[in-house]
This record gives C-alpha cells, structure tokens and sequence, in this order.
C-alpha cells in the first residue's frame, strides 16, 4: 500500500477523535480553570479589602485629628494589616496605607472625583486608601502576584446653626417701635402692630422656608435656589405667620404686621441667610441640619434692615423724648459683604456678619444761662461697619447633640461717632466716607454763633473667642464680644471731646469775657442729655442687630450625624 493510500484512509478513520481532542484541548482547559480561580480569588480578595477601608474610612472620619491610628485600628481589626507590625514594616511587605484628612462637598455643581479637598484647615472627611499584593495559586511561577489597590472617602456632616446681631430681646421706650414701623415701611402706631406680642416667639428655618416656597410657587429646586430668589418682604413674613399659626397671638401679630409691610420692600433670601452645604438640599427635605429656630422679632428686624438692599427710614416729630424739645433720626443700612447672612448653618469656617450702618441723629435742648430761651442743636452722625462672627471650633459627637460645644471668633465692627453736619447725598453714598462739617450748635442773629465738632472711635482688630454648648441652645444663650476700646456712654465720650468754636457778632469788646461764659452754657446744657440720646442710639442699634462696639453672638442648633461614605 502505498504512502497516498495510507494518508487516506488514516483521514477517512474516525477512530479515538474523541481522546485526540481531550488530549489536545486538556491543558487549554486545566489553564482556563486555574485562571478562573485564580481571577475569582483576587476578585474576592478585593472586595474584602474594599469592605474593611470602607469601616476604616467612616471610623476614621469620626475622628479626623485621630484618623490615622483609627485606621490602622479598623484594618487590624478587618485582618488586612497584621497586628504586630508597624506600618512601616508593612509597607516593606508591600502593604501601604494612605490616610488623608481634608474637607468634602456634596454639591453637584462638582465632579465627583472634585469634592473632597485634602489638606482643609478644618477637616471633616478622610480619603482611606490600601494597596497590597494579590495572592495568585496557580500562576505565580509563571506571574508576579499583582498591586489590588482600593479607596474610599468618608464625611462627617456636624453643623453648627448660628447668627451675629441678636438684639431684640425688649422694646423699650417706643423708639424701637417706631423704627421698626420706618424700616418696614409702616405708617400705623407702634401699638396697633403689636411687636410686643412677637417677643419669645420662635420659628424653625426649615418650615419657615418650606412655607416661602409655598407662597412663592416653588414645589422644585433646591434651598439655595429659593435663597437665590428676589422676593417680597411681606411674602417672608406671610410665611413666618403661617408657621406660627394665624390664630396663635404671635400668628395674629405677623398676619397684622404682613398686611401693613411697604409694598415696594425687596431682598434676597441669601442676604439672610447662608445654608453652606444644605443648601444644595431639595426644598422640602427632611434634615436634622435645619431644625434650627431663630427668633421671630430678630428675623423680622434683620430682614426689614436689608430689604431693597439699602433702605433709608426717616423719623421725625412722631419720635418723641421726654428732655429733648426735639429729634430727628435717619437711618441708612447698606449689605453686608458678599457670601454671608445674618444666620448661617455649617462647619467650621462659616462666617455671618451683620449689615453696615449709618446713622443721623438731630436733638434739640433747651439753653441755660446766656442761652436761656434758645434751642441748642446737637448733630450727631453715627458710621458702624459690619459685624462677624466665625465658627473655628466644633466638637459634635455623631449621635449625641447633647455633647456638642462649639467656639465661635466674633469681631465687632468699627463704630464712629461725630458731632457734625452730614447732608441727605452723603448719607445715603455707603460707598464712600462721608464729608462731615463742623456743626452749628447756636445761631443768634446778631448776636453769637457757636459751632462745634467732636469724633471718637471704636474698633477692634482681633477676634474674641466664645464658647457655647449644647445646653446653650434650648436656653437662647447670647455671648457678647466688646471692643476695648469702646466708651462706656458714646454721647459722654463726644461731649467730653466736643471742640466749641464762639463767634460773637458787632460784640467784639466784650469777646474776652463772654466767649467762655457762652461756652460754658452750651456744655452745661449738653450735659445732662448724654443718657437720653444714648437710649435712642441703643434702640436704633439693637433693631438693625449691631451695637457700639460690640457683636452678639447665638447658637441656634447642632447637627451632630454619623458619618457616611461619600466616594
């Protein structure tokens, strides 16, 4: 048979195919299996290790400032880092371990790999990472076992709630009556608004802003995008009465107040306030971050400040002062700095501050001796910058609020006081300093005229820290910081200070002897009126929340939450 033949027949044989395969596809199939196992072993490797730096970065973002031994601790624990061993002698094993500290932002307007920033001063998430060699069984002659390296990035969500300004705790002697009626555009008594009745009322923000929503058509959005928003000033302080309750007295008062507010009253919710990352929320959420209550008095006082954004309210002869034979007081409040609000809520690094002031007031008084029968004119411009306050500390237990302290860095704003004349243009111009002119205190035709001029300051170039706790909130404790150099009685310091200047018309023999005699009576007659006009300044302060060289500062809440994977 010849050799063709043979080819032949050994094609045309079907003989054992079956065990020529096998044979022939065998190793394929046993390296295949091995791979498999091999694939799934790592495969279940990396979930293990994902699992134990998810517990290692939530453990850790309890404690930023502890983070890395709570890691190290979460791994041991999770059996990827041996127990006696350093991290150090770990890493030449090829086990490493990367903890960063640094500060997170839900917001969507990042990406994701965009929110956590390391470094931050103040740290409220940790990024955990682990990288270590995988185990290979049957392919580790033939390959390196390869790096398995997985991460995750933890945040603990502690907020403090707290505002700079909180004034109004009384309405004494009717001149804050009648300067909250100016600011909101109101021509009624003081007695028919009933602001009394709003004095210990309290509102939470998260309703309060729910029910603005309300009233203004917005069921969609976010808080910020409400904040955002220009609306009416009576349509915020419509939605404080619906929350109260109309039939409530304090709910009655507000629908009263809401119904008498100037029409032409703007502002934008974000001059007030500054939700920091729960503004990204949607309207409507539910949130142990905004059950914060703010006082009814106080929000209605600082909205009414910075409606239109600068709001001038006049006061003239309805303003009366036992002492005085008269007074006229103007008001000029401009917005505070961009990017804060009366009210904050958030972690440390927050800042609130208070609106800027200027302030005009006019008394007359009664002249003495040589000056009996005639009015004394007694002008005083008043400038106050902006107050803050920024949050620097906070401790919040997650689950346990009651354990949560925070300390809080206020500075008062600038205040200067002069005895002098300032007219309407200037006044209302916040964006430059005001040219003030000595004052004429005495105009007598023919006779005298005496004019005069003082100027005195107080400011503060540092921070002044206070502590608060959680027992602080319920109680509505208010902390004061105080510049030093800020005068006991402003009006006693400017007349201590007043430079009076006598002119002594066709008398000019007898200028040597009566100059020191008019001015003597003019000081004479001042005298007595500092605490008097001090009242009015006080009053015409604590409604616009400021004060002479000083900053209050209150806590409204905590949120104290567990932290939670972000990454």
């Amino acid at each position: 048979m010849g050799l063709r033949q043979l080819l032949k027949r050994f094609c045309r044989d079907e003989g054992g195919n079956f065990a020529l395969l096998f044979s022939i596809t065998l190793p394929v199939i046993i390296g295949t299996a091995a791979l498999m196992v091999d694939e799934a072993m790592l495969h279940h490797e990396r979930r293990a290790m994902q699992a134990a730096v998810d517990l290692a970065a939530i453990h850790a973002a309890g404690d930023p400032a502890n983070a890395a031994e709570r890691t190290r601790l979460a791994l041991v624990d999770a059996r990827q880092l041996d127990a006696g061993r350093s991290l150090a002698e770990m890493a030449a094993l090829g086990v490493r371990v990367g903890v960063e500290t640094g500060a997170y932002s839900g917001t969507d307007a990042l990406a994701a790999h965009q929110r956590f920033v390391a470094g931050s001063a103040s740290p409220d998430a940790v990024r955990v990472t682990l990288r270590r060699p995988g185990s290979l069984y049957f392919y580790r002659s033939l390959f390196g076992p390869p790096d398995i390296a997985v991460s995750a990035t933890a945040a603990a969500s502690a907020r403090a709630a707290f505002s700079v300004g909180s004034r109004l705790a009384s309405l004494e002697g009717g001149v804050a009556n009648t300067l909250l009626n100016g600011l909101l555009g109101i021509s009624a008594s003081a007695g028919v608004m009933g602001y009394d009745r709003l004095l210990g009322a309290d509102i939470a923000v998260a309703d309060l802003l729910d029910a603005l929503a309300g009233r203004l058509s917005l069921s969609a959005g976010t808080y910020d995008q409400l904040l955002a928003s220009e609306f009416a000033l009576s349509d915020l302080v419509s939605a404080a009465a619906a929350v109260l309750g109309r039939n409530s007295e304090a709910g009655a008062a507000t629908t009263n107040i809401a119904g008498a507010v100037g029409a032409g009253l703007r502002l934008r919710g974000n001059r007030l306030f500054g939700l920091g990352l729960l503004g990204a929320l949607g309207i409507g959420t539910e949130t142990a971050g905004l059950d914060a209550r703010i006082g009814v008095i106080e929000l209605l006082g600082a909205a009414a400040s910075l409606a239109n954004g600068r709001n001038q309210a006049s006061l003239g002869v309805s303003l009366q002062v036992p002492g005085l034979l008269g007074t006229s007081l103007a008001i000029v409040v401009g917005e505070p700095p961009q990017g804060s609000g009366w009210f904050g809520v958030g972690r440390e690094g927050t800042i609130v501050r208070t609106a800027q002031l200027r302030l005009r007031l006019l008394v007359t008084v009664a002249g003495t001796g040589l000056l009996q029968g005639t009015g004394i004119r007694l002008p005083i411009y008043l400038e106050a910058a902006s107050a803050e306050a920024r949050l620097t500390d906070l401790s919040c237990p997650p689950g346990r609020p009651q354990g949560a302290t925070a300390v809080i860095a206020a500075r008062p704003g600038i205040a200067r006081a002069q005895i002098g004349e300032v007219g309407d243009a200037a006044l209302t111009a916040m964006a430059s300093p005001p040219s003030v002119s000595a004052a004429q205190l005495v105009s007598v035709v023919n006779a005298v005229r005496i004019t005069g001029s003082a100027d005195v300051a107080a400011q503060s170039e540092s921070w002044t820290n206070l502590a608060f706790t959680a027992a602080d909130v319920p109680a509505g404790t208010i902390r004061t910081a105080s510049t030093r150099t800020a005068a006991q009685s402003l009006t006693a310091s400017l007349l201590e200070d007043l430079d009076v200047e006598v002119t002594l018309l066709g008398l000019n023999l007898l200028n040597g002897l009566l100059r020191p005699a008019y001015e003597s009576a003019v000081r004479l007659a001042l005298a007595p009126v500092a605490p008097l006009v001090d009242g009015i300044l006080n009053a015409a302060f604590d409604v616009t929340g400021l004060s002479l060289g000083e900053a209050d500062v209150r806590v409204h809440g905590f949120g104290c939450r567990h932290a939670v994977l972000v990454q």
